[in-house]
């Protein structure tokens, strides 16, 4: 297995990682012992790497993240004061995106403190240990983010130990209140500072290489991405997807042959299959990668309340479809999945996350935003039809259907949203938000 160490300083990972049989290059912007290419790493491109690597270890600068220094490099929202705060970012935001890129495995270490609040490291699946439970003295709260953690979705991936605390008199961790001499802040320089304790190096390095096979079949594979759009009525969620990931095969199930039609027609690429999206996903969810499901929402609206009191409103049971599908998901199905739905009359049965006036049940974090596009304003126009074509790009007076054209635009995602999730179910980092000159 090809590994790549970046920020290697000592080579606290390579060293082990060579005794395990990987074939190691590391990179470090300093002429350290052992060093294979020395470069400002914001600097790195893939030419000057001899091959795509398998495992990335990243030990990235702490320093305009970490409690000690994070007020002289950023302000209280994380955007950056000084000029090597923006290049962290932007050299960060560079990385993430190399991983997406090559798809490989990759651990990225650093201490825990801002790193984890960034917004481009949103969506990443992510850890934290306490070197003393690997055999060193020193605490050391740190974050793991990976895409090979353990977890219900990932049986095979990598295990962390427990962690400890502090005070805990059964550990040979030194103790080391803020300004002592001990622990991290006791080391002098950087190079001693970010050195790994080897049983954690071994740890991870031993797992990963369990999955050998598993990634030479991975990258001789060339089949696309495969998505399930249910109840994918005119797409809106689907619109903005190929500016995310081109290599997309989607399938979209809508039970209203008159949608269904206008879905082809927009998205001609697509398998567009009329059928009853509920039991669609129950026979077909292990064909695919990434699943989307915007189950119908009448039932749970809170226009339920508003409206009961009126002598024409018929009661009516909400659709239990709805958590049918999450809890269903949430147990069963291997890759990323999204369910979305209103803000319900009721307290949700299952927790999800308010983004945006919907709901979202996700097993990936959300951005607390996922859009920016602020809703027309439907109470002050006559043409509401008008408006929202304009708002979701698309003319609804194509629509010769049974349904109302009205509820059908009031009831689609905003496409914006559902790039947003999608970028972030594929761990891509948006950069808008980052104070920087340059963008990669």
């Amino acid at each position: 297995m090809k590994l790549l160490e970046l920020f290697a300083g000592s080579r606290s990972w390579g060293k082990i990682a060579e005794e395990l049989g990987y074939e190691v290059f590391s990179v470090d912007h300093k002429p350290f012992e052992g060093i294979d290419l020395v470069i400002d790493i914001e600097d790195l491109i893939d030419d000057m790497l001899p091959w795509i690597p398998d495992v990335v270890i990243d030990g990235r600068p702490c320093t305009t993240y970490s409690m000690a220094a994070i007020s002289h490099h950023r302000y209280e929202d994380g955007k950056p004061k000084t000029d090597f705060a923006a290049k962290c970012d932007r050299m960060n935001i560079k990385l993430n995106n190399f991983y997406k890129n090559w798809d490989c495995i990759y651990y990225i270490e650093n201490p825990r403190a801002m790193l984890r609040k960034m917004d481009f490291m949103k969506g990443m699946d992510r850890t934290t240990v306490t070197y003393c439970s690997y055999g060193d003295t020193r605490m050391k709260p740190t974050d793991i983010f990976s895409n090979n953690i353990f977890d219900l979705f990932n049986e095979k991936g990598w295990k962390p130990k427990g962690m400890c605390w502090n005070g805990n008199k059964k550990c040979q961790h030194e103790p080391a209140p803020r300004g002592s001499r001990t622990g991290t802040q006791g080391l002098k320089g950087n190079y001693e500072r970010s050195k790994v304790p080897q049983e954690l190096c071994y740890d991870i390095l031993k797992k990963t290489l369990c999955l050998k096979q598993k990634i030479k079949i991975h990258k001789m594979s060339k089949k696309k991405y495969k998505i399930l759009n249910l109840y994918a009525c005119l797409g809106g969620n689907r619109y903005k997807w190929n500016e995310v990931k081109e290599d997309i095969e989607v399938t979209a199930v809508e039970l209203d042959p008159e949608a269904a039609r206008l879905y082809q027609e927009r998205f001609p690429n697509d398998t567009v299959i009329v059928a009853d999206a509920h039991q669609y996903l129950l026979d077909h969810y292990k064909e695919f990668d990434f699943i989307w499901s915007s189950p119908p929402c009448p039932t749970h609206s809170r226009i339920n309340i508003s409206q009961y009191t009126r002598e024409s409103w018929k009661p009516r049971y909400p659709d239990m479809k709805l958590y049918e599908e999450v809890v269903f998901l949430t147990h069963y199905f291997k890759g990323k999945f999204v369910v979305e739905n209103v803000i319900p009359f009721y307290t949700p049965l299952i927790q999800g996350k308010e983004r945006n006036r919907h709901l979202y049940w996700t097993n990936f974090n959300l951005p607390n935003s996922v859009s920016d596009r602020k809703n027309p304003d439907l109470s002050r126009t006559k043409d509401l039809i008008n408006v929202l074509s304009k708002f979701h790009d698309y003319d609804f007076t194509k629509y010769n259907g049974t349904q109302s054209k009205q509820k059908m635009a009031r009831n689609l995602v905003d496409y914006e949203a559902g790039k947003t999730i999608f970028e972030t179910a594929l761990g891509i980092i948006r950069k808008q938000d980052i104070n920087q000159t340059t963008l990669f």
